[in-house]
Parts: structure tokens; C-alpha cells; sequence
């Protein structure tokens, strides 16, 4: 479980140039979003999974718009409650245009527009 202090403490670590990223299943809500985006390492990522978390499409969204993700390829945020604001900022954001895999899958039953939230 890294909701509390552990995604702050990793993210304004200076001396990490990580190219891969896997944060799956750790709680990560969208307090650790921020902490995220606020990474001074996080341009250099190429594969970053934060799959099956606590995030909602206000964490999603604040990761979507930041300009410095034009390394990243591959983005796993399957099984986190997306909502339309998180949709429009992953398709406006240019730096994401060298994405070859993004992964917003669900299980269950299909989605229909009235389970979307924003």
C-alpha cells in the first residue's frame, strides 16, 4: 500500500533516472497522481503501470496533461475509475503522441456512457 507518504518520498527523489515504472495495486489515489507529476525524473519513464489503483479521473487527468511525458510508450492505468476530463486530457496531451500501448480496461460488463464520471 503506497497511498500515504511512500509515492511523495519516491517522486521528489533527484537521483533517479527510471526508465520503467510498475505501481500496480499499491493504492495509489490521486494525492500520489500529484506526487507523481511533480517527479523531477518522471520525463525519462518509458513504461509506467498504475494499474488497478485508487485513482480518479481528477489524478488521472493531472498525469495526462503534464508536457514532459513525450518518452513514455507504454501506459497501463486499466481497473482506476476514468471519467470523461481523464479521456479528453490522455487525447490532448501531444508529448503522449509516441504512446505504441495504453491500457484503460476495465473487467465486467461493458461500459456505456452514464458510468463514465466527471
Amino acid at each position: 500500500d503506497l497511498s500515504s507518504a511512500q509515492p511523495t518520498a519516491l517522486a521528489v527523489t533527484k537521483l533517479l533516472r527510471l526508465a520503467s515504472l510498475n505501481w500496480t495495486g499499491c493504492a495509489i489515489d490521486s494525492a500520489g497522481a500529484a506526487a507523481l507529476a511533480g517527479a523531477p525524473w518522471l520525463g525519462h519513464v518509458r513504461w509506467l503501470s498504475l494499474a488497478t489503483n485508487r485513482l480518479t479521473s481528477d489524478g488521472i487527468s493531472l498525469l495526462a496533461r503534464d508536457g514532459r511525458l513525450a518518452n513514455l510508450r507504454h501506459l497501463d492505468l486499466s481497473n482506476n475509475t476514468l471519467g470523461v476530463n481523464a479521456l479528453l486530457a490522455l487525447s490532448g496531451n501531444p508529448a503522449l503522441r509516441g504512446l505504441l500501448s495504453l491500457n484503460l480496461s476495465r473487467p465486467g460488463p461493458k461500459l456505456g456512457r452514464d458510468q463514465f464520471h466527471d
